[in-house]
C-alpha cells in the first residue's frame, strides 16, 4: 500500500495532520522575528579620531598614516581603507570572514595605543570598535516647539533622551543640534604677556582647580562620617576667581586671578550646522537598538512611547519624524508576501491551463505555500 492510497483511505487522518502541519507553520510565521539584516558580524573595525579645526591634509599626516601604519602591524589584516576630512580621521581595518572580532577589535587598540604618543595632543582620543549593522539609527525624528534653541536641547537631553534609553531593545538615543552651554574663557594677550605668564600653566590651573576629589572620612564614637568636598566650579564667578599666578609689588606677593587677564563668558558652543523642519529650527535625535534585538519590534515601542513621552514632560513640543527602519522593513516583506501570492496564483492557472482539473491544479497550488 503506497502514501496516496494510504492517503485516501485514511482521510479524516491525513486531513488532522495537514491542519496540524498547517497550525504549527501559522503559529511560528506569526512569532518570527522581522528585520532588515541577518545577526552576522561584519569583519571590520573603524577607528574615528576627531581633530578640531585641521584641515584635511593635516588629518592625513597627522592621524590617518600613523593609524594606517599601526593598524598594518595586526594579524590577518586584509584591506586597510582611510577617509581624512576637516576635523575627522576614519580608518576602516578589514579582515577575513571568520575572525573573531573581540579579539581583532583588541588587537588593533593595542597597537593604536603603541602610536598614541605620535598623534597631535589636542587630538580627541581615537575610537576604535567593531563595525555592528545595529549600530545604525532605526528611527530618527526633530524634535521641534515654541522654545529657544538652548532649552529645546535641554528637554532633549534630559526628558526624553532617558525614557527613550530604558525602552526594551533600545540602547540608545542620542540628541544633535540646538545650543549647547558653553563656558568661554578669552584671554588678554596684552594682561598675560604683561604679568609674565605661561598660557600652558595657565590652562592647566583652570582643568586642576575644577576636581572632585574625595574628602576622606571622620570617626565619632560607632559612627563614621564622610567627608564630601565641592571642587567642581559652582558658577562662572568662581572661574574668574581662580589664582593663575602671583606678582611681586610694594606690599608683597600679590595673587594674579584669573579674571584679570581673561573674559569668561557664559555662552553657547558654535555650531556648524543648521536643523530645520518646514524652516523651524528643532533638535535632531536618533535612537540605535540593542545587539540582537529586533528591529521592528523595538521601533513599535519607541513610536508607540513618543505620545507618552510628550504627555510625561508637560512640553509643547512636536515630533517629526525623519526615518523608521521598521516602515522599510514592513514594506520588503509586503512585497514578498505579494510576490509569494502571484506566484501561487500563477502556478494554479498554468497547471489548471495544461491539466484541465481544479482539484489538482488546487491541491499543487496549496502545497507549494504549505
Amino acid at each position: 500500500m503506497n502514501l496516496s492510497t494510504l492517503a485516501v483511505r485514511r482521510g479524516v487522518t491525513f486531513a488532522m495532520l495537514f491542519a496540524l502541519i498547517f497550525g504549527f507553520g501559522l503559529f511560528s510565521l506569526i512569532r518570527l522575528q522581522l528585520d532588515l539584516f541577518p545577526d552576522i558580524s561584519f569583519p571590520q573595525v573603524l577607528v574615528i579620531t576627531t581633530y578640531t579645526g585641521a584641515s584635511p591634509e593635516d588629518i592625513e599626516t597627522l592621524l590617518s598614516r600613523p593609524i594606517e601604519d599601526a593598524a598594518a602591524t595586526v594579524a590577518d589584516v586584509k584591506e586597510l581603507r582611510s577617509t581624512s576630512k576637516q576635523g575627522v580621521s576614519l580608518v576602516e581595518v578589514a579582515f577575513d570572514w571568520g575572525k573573531d572580532m573581540e579579539q581583532a577589535e583588541t588587537d588593533v587598540r593595542r597597537a593604536i595605543e603603541m602610536v598614541e604618543g605620535i598623534l597631535p595632543t589636542d587630538a580627541d582620543a581615537p575610537m576604535i570598535f567593531a563595525f555592528d549593522p545595529s549600530m545604525q539609527p532605526i528611527v530618527m525624528f526633530m524634535l521641534t516647539g515654541p522654545y529657544p534653541l538652548d532649552e529645546l536641547r535641554r528637554i532633549a537631553d534630559n526628558e526624553i533622551e532617558p525614557r527613550i534609553a530604558r525602552l526594551p531593545g533600545v540602547a540608545l538615543a542620542q540628541a544633535e543640534g540646538g545650543l549647547e552651554r558653553e563656558i568661554q574663557v578669552v584671554l588678554d594677550p596684552a594682561r598675560v604677556t604683561a604679568f609674565g605668564l605661561d598660557v600652558n600653566q595657565l590652562l592647566a590651573t583652570v582643568y586642576r582647580e575644577n576636581a572632585q576629589l574625595p574628602g576622606g572620612s571622620i570617626a565619632q564614637g560607632t559612627l563614621d562620617f564622610t567627608i564630601q568636598t565641592r571642587g567642581k566650579y559652582q558658577s562662572v564667578e568662581e572661574i574668574g576667581e581662580v589664582v593663575v599666578g602671583v606678582r611681586q609689588n610694594g606690599r608683597g606677593p600679590t595673587p594674579i586671578r584669573l579674571k584679570e587677564v581673561a573674559t569668561i563668558e557664559d555662552t553657547y558652543y558654535e555650531s556648524q550646522r543648521i536643523l530645520a523642519v518646514d524652516g523651524q529650527p528643532g533638535v535632531w535625535m536618533f535612537v540605535r537598538k540593542q545587539s540582537g534585538a529586533n528591529t521592528v519590534r523595538a521601533c513599535e515601542t519607541v513610536m508607540a512611547e513618543l505620545p507618552e513621552i510628550k504627555r510625561a514632560i508637560a512640553a509643547d513640543v512636536d515630533f517629526q519624524l525623519i526615518f523608521n527602519q521598521a516602515d522599510f522593513i514592513n514594506q520588503a516583506l509586503g512585497n514578498l508576501s505579494s510576490t509569494a501570492l502571484v506566484g501561487v496564483l500563477i502556478a494554479f492557472f498554468v497547471l489548471l491551463f495544461f491539466l484541465r482539473n481544479v482539484a489538482s491544479a488546487l491541491i499543487v497550488a496549496l502545497a507549494m505555500p504549505v
